[in-house]
């Protein structure tokens, strides 16, 4: 390594650079920079809990100090590389510019009177004393804003791209009084014809269609900053008026928990030289809490017949008196109601009176359920039917705007029964691609039943699900009192339009890949077909194709001369996968309650895959017939009760069958063939939030060969070699459960502390006594411990001798593998990261007798691999491109008094790896 007097001059350029963009640079005397926003909770009476915590109120404060990389606000110092010494010379060249633009416009307009008689050119010369007009009320608009502090930036980025800028507002305004001619013009020539005439109707669509592209053009933000402005982060300034808003915002936050007795103190304090930060000291004191709780009516028929007003409320004597419970305890009445068949009932309907006179901290509270008014009177809810449920299976919403009279009139109509005696009217005019059958099976609003919210979400639910249902809008058409004649209930019919996407579409997909160092070249030709049995089937067919460049252990690219004819990419894979998806559950039994809930699908899939290595050629036949359905919004689950795949090794190189068989792995590259079954639940929480925490968990489980191994068994058959086969191919047998917990934690406005954690491990028994390779677990790569390239870590402290000339292929049956990482947005598109990974993988039994790979509880934890490094992220919005560099800390391979690496010898270039890859690693 070089020593480090070397880098002196470097290090002392950017020690430079660092202090001339201080944050503070350009902060006026009375000015201070906003270091840190911080919340202290006082608890003066350990008694009471609080049901919040100082992360809560953090979120509520602003503005959010600038962040920083390395203890370091980068944002800030990119942002003050462009100072405001070039506004004097900006403004300079502006007035010189504006009194040119000036003389240019008066030789223009005496040149007038020249081209009167001439139209095409006199046209032209007054769009020219236009323009320079414009160009000079946009001089003047920036020249004025130089002396205003707060224009300030808008200045330095215009003195910048004064240019582009100025061109860019004349382009937009030339362009709108060009949109509003030519809209004039079309609106008198509209009008020339009858109101509901096609030609109304055809001027006026283009009417429309060209007041958009003018609303487009006007909204277009013409002004161009420097590049500082948009890669940097504007120093936040500390101002007493964002105190006063803070405490007011935790007051109202505290208030609303039913802390009504809470203070705010705030203290200021130096962080540094222009430097201040704020501490918040909160006082929550004692909350207030629901003594006891009645809702109240003047219609007390309607609280009598609705006894879920009382029932299972959510507030119960003793809860706090929290804002956000008595919303809740709205909503859950607004949707019980709706659910019963009050169809027009809101939640503005209930509003609460809160009496605190009693004392002690407590309250009464009344809620109060107001009654509807028609005809300026009051009248009492009503709950509803319905009456007809009419399904437009081809809605189209254009031609209905078009034609809102005579749309619907004109189609022919059916009516379809079910064997439960339900009956739906199906209106259409086009020909019938999408059988009605189908569309019913996931219809729960039925004639004469009563309204309910919950069986339109369901409906809403699977209609949507469909890919071939473009847009599914559901709406209810009250039906007057005069033909449905009833004191009791109202009525209503139920339209269903729905708007179909195109049924066929075909795709392809070029792409550079990267597995974990292995650069490679990727291409998918995609058909899909959205309906293809009438039955709202999606037929998916894709056909892949893939080069790639494998690398060995010592560096080179082929293991013998047959692979001599491929010097850049040494590695293939093709492949065709074949997906059927069907928008219901075959299951046999009555799971009525279960679809409606949870909108199974049902998916079967075929696939054919060759993988040609330079030292293996690797086929696979496969077949799964499976389910997948979401019980919430954050929890997924996926079964697939048949699993089949043929695995089948083709032209071994020399060097990695004797690799095999010296060390007994034969048995697991060995031809295959696996039955089994397959489970998989996932969590993700808080996933539509970017202000709180996340927490991501994946559970995966997988048994295979019992079934096959009992009838075998039962049957009688024949061992070959101690194993059962079904033709040449013996079956695998074995169990496998992996667990994979991620938690992403935010520690400032740009700052994320993830946490992985990936335990699995696969145990083989009965018919195969070794796990399949393809089943597996392998490390190291951009995506597992970074410090070791992928395949090249494990099994346990086993260590692959130089001398043997094979690619890295390191696997085995248990995998425990650690990763923190610190993310932080540097500036732009970039983001840079640290991370330590620690891990490994190890075998499960004596079968593998490569030294030291086998897993023992007593010895595990010395053998535990630990890496660390720096990564960077460029985020181009539609993929992020990953860099990371890893540094191996702690080798297990390496003896283990010199396991700890840089404690014992010098840094070698094998202690580092560089991945390239295509998102985030977890």
């Amino acid at each position: 390594m070089k020593p480090l007097h070397r880098f002196f001059p470097l290090l002392l350029g950017l020690s430079v650079w660092i202090s001339a963009c201080s944050p503070t640079k350009y902060l006026t005397e009375d000015e201070y920079l906003l270091t840190a926003n911080k919340v202290v909770i006082s608890n003066e009476n350990d008694s009471i809990k609080y049901d919040f915590s100082e992360s809560d109120l953090l979120y509520l404060l602003r503005p959010v100090p600038n962040s920083k990389l390395f203890f370091m606000r980068f944002g800030t110092r990119i942002y003050n590389m462009r100072s405001d010494k070039s506004l004097e010379r900006a403004t300079k060249k502006y007035e010189r510019k504006k009194e040119n633009l000036i003389e240019d416009k008066k030789k223009l307009e005496d040149k007038t009177d020249k081209y009167r008689n001439n139209y095409g050119k006199y046209k032209a010369h007054l769009e020219n004393i236009e323009e320079l007009d414009i160009k000079i009320r946009i001089h003047t608009k920036w020249l004025n804003t130089k002396t205003s502090v707060t224009n300030q930036d808008l200045v330095i980025n215009s003195a910048q791209n004064y240019r582009k800028t100025y061109k860019a507002q004349c382009k937009k305004e030339l362009k709108t009084n060009e949109y509003d001619a030519r809209l004039k013009d079309l609106k008198e020539e509209r009008d020339k014809f009858e109101k509901g005439s096609s030609d109304f109707k055809k001027i006026d669509k283009k009417l429309k269609k060209l007041q958009f592209k003018r609303d487009e053009a006007e909204a277009k933000d013409c002004n161009k900053l420097h590049w500082t402005r948009k890669a940097g982060e504007e120093p936040v300034k500390f101002k007493q008026n964002d105190i006063f808003r803070n405490e007011r915002q935790i007051n109202i936050f505290l208030k609303n928990k039913g802390y009504y007795t809470c203070k705010v103190r705030t203290k200021t304090e130096p962080a540094g030289r222009k430097k201040r930060e704020v501490i918040y000291t909160v006082y929550p004191n004692e909350p207030y809490k629901i003594r006891s709780f009645v809702p109240e009516s003047t219609d007390t028929l309607f609280v009598k017949k609705n006894p879920t007003l009382v029932k299972n409320t959510l507030l119960k004597k003793d809860a706090l008196l929290d804002v956000s419970l008595l919303e809740s305890e709205r909503q859950r009445i607004y949707d019980n109601l709706r659910n019963i068949g009050y169809y027009k009932f809101s939640k503005d309907y209930i509003f609460y009176s809160i009496d605190t006179l009693g004392g002690n901290h407590s309250a009464n509270i009344r809620m109060i359920i107001k009654q509807p008014i028609e005809n300026n009177k009051l009248t009492t809810h009503k709950a509803f039917k319905i009456r007809n449920v009419n399904i437009y299976p081809d809605y189209d919403p254009k031609a209905a705007l078009s034609d809102t009279e005579n749309y619907t009139a004109s189609m022919d109509t059916f009516v379809l029964g079910t064997e439960k005696g339900n009956t739906f009217r199906f209106l259409s005019n086009t020909p019938e691609e999408l059988k009605p059958a189908t569309i019913v099976k996931g219809i729960y609003i039925f004639s004469d039943s009563l309204y309910q919210s919950s069986d339109v979400k369901a409906t809403y639910k699977y209609l949507s699900a469909m890919k071939i249902i473009k847009i599914a809008n559901i709406d209810f058409e009250e039906i007057p009192a005069n033909v449905c004649p009833d004191t009791i209930f109202g009525y209503l019919d139920c339209n269903i339009k729905l708007s179909q996407n195109e049924r066929q579409s075909f795709t392809s997909e070029l792409e550079a890949t990267n597995t974990s160092g292995d650069i490679g070249a990727a291409g998918n030709i995609i058909y899909a077909h959205k309906n293809i049995f009438k039955n709202a089937e999606l037929l998916d067919i894709r056909i892949k194709g893939a080069l790639e460049r494998k690398v060995n252990t010592d560096g080179t690219t082929s293991t013998d001369e047959a692979n001599s004819d491929l010097p850049f990419f040494n590695s293939y894979e093709i492949g065709a996968d074949v997906s059927l998806e069907f928008p219901s559950l075959f299951a046999p039994g009555d799971l009525t309650k279960f679809i409606k809930k949870n909108n199974p699908k049902t998916v079967f899939n075929t696939n054919i895959n060759i993988l040609a290595r330079p030292d293996y050629k690797r086929q696979v036949a496969g077949l799964s017939f499976g389910y997948f359905w979401n019980t919430s919004p954050e929890v997924r689950h996926t079964f697939r009760p048949v699993l089949f795949d043929l695995v089948q090794l083709r032209n071994p190189s020399e060097d990695f069958l004797s690799y095999i068989n010296r060390y007994k792995l034969y048995e697991s590259y060995e031809d295959h063939l696996i039955l089994g079954s397959a489970y998989t639940i996932a969590y993700q929480g808080n996933s539509k939030s970017n202000n709180r925490n996340q927490i991501y968990l994946r559970i995966n489980g997988k048994i295979a060969g019992n079934s096959l191994y009992g009838v075998m068994a039962l049957t009688g058959q024949p061992k070959t070699d101690g194993n059962y086969r079904i033709g040449e191919n013996s079956f695998a047998q074995f169990t496998k459960l992996d667990v994979d917990f991620r938690y992403y934690r935010k520690t400032g406005k740009n700052n994320k502390l993830v946490f992985r954690s990936f335990l699995g491990a696969v145990y083989p028994y009965g018919n195969l006594k070794v796990v399949p390779f393809g089943e597996k677990y392998f490390t190291g790569g951009a995506n597992g411990i970074r410090a070791w390239q992928v395949r090249t870590l494990g099994p346990g402290s086993y260590y692959l001798p130089v001398y043997i000339d094979v690619f890295p292929n390191q696997t085995a049956d248990i995998k425990a593998e650690f990763n923190l990482e610190y993310r932080q947005k540097i500036f732009w598109m970039l983001e840079g990261a640290v991370f330590v990974d620690a891990g490994n993988i190890w075998a499960i039994n004596e079968a593998d007798d490569r030294t030291g790979a086998q897993f023992k509880f007593n010895n595990f934890y010395n053998e535990i691999a630990v890496g660390t490094g720096v990564g960077f992220r460029f985020d181009f919005d539609f993929f992020i491109l990953r860099l990371d560099i890893g540094l191996k800390l702690r080798d297990p391979a390496a003896p283990p008094e010199r396991r700890w690496v840089h404690l014992h010898r010098a840094m070698k270039y094998d202690d580092w790896a560089f991945n390239i890859g295509i998102g985030y690693p977890f």
